[in-house]
């Protein structure tokens, strides 16, 4: 009797291995292995059909608030024209040296006649930040079909994800076209 007891919790320790081996996480991503790293990268106005993979993006403490940010993302005066199809596969997005109060991804747009479009996050990694993970915003111009499908977010000080459009400045009033799927991580240790 005492072995029919034991083969049967050895088939049912078997069989709850084999569910969890059979259910492995299907959202987010794994961290990637990356391959080469850029620090502080900037993308201006005028920049289209780019793909960064595996990529490690880091920033620094620079004197500028474009500095304060792993990815700076902008169309200005300085630097006009649409920016679009860009995507980063396979990156992770590090976490800001001490003390610097910045973004993972910021993306401005400043030109009214320019756009930022068709910019997507693929399987990427962002590591915990002081302010937000990604911050876009139009300030007289607009972006739209932005995608991050399967992105891991450890937590951060801010916002994972920050859409600002400013209608005082004539843009318009709400964005639209941003598909967001994938998962958080460690938000139970958030209030």
């Amino acid at each position: 009797k005492w072995l029919i007891g034991l083969i049967v919790l050895a088939v049912a320790a078997g069989a709850v291995t084999a569910f969890l081996v059979l259910h492995k996480q299907t959202y987010g991503c794994e961290k990637p292995v990356t391959t080469s790293t850029l620090t502080n990268h900037k993308i201006w106005g005028g920049t289209h059909d780019v793909t960064y993979s595996y990529v490690k993006f880091t920033g620094y403490s620079g004197s500028s608030p474009n500095s304060w940010t792993c990815l700076y993302m902008a169309v200005n005066g300085g630097h006009p024209g649409d920016i679009h199809d860009i995507t980063f596969d396979h990156c992770v997005f590090a976490t800001l040296p001490a003390g610097i109060q910045g973004n993972g991804v910021h993306m401005w747009n400043l030109n009214a006649d320019d756009e930022v479009y068709n910019i997507t996050f693929r399987h990427c990694w962002f590591e915990p930040q002081p302010r937000m993970q990604i911050e876009m915003n139009g300030r007289g111009g607009w972006w739209h079909a932005v995608t991050i499908d399967h992105c891991t977010y450890e937590p951060s000080g801010g916002l994972m994800l920050s859409f600002d459009m400013s209608p005082g400045d004539y843009t318009p009033t709400s964005p639209y076209g941003v598909r967001v799927g994938g998962v958080v991580r460690g938000v139970e240790g958030l209030r």
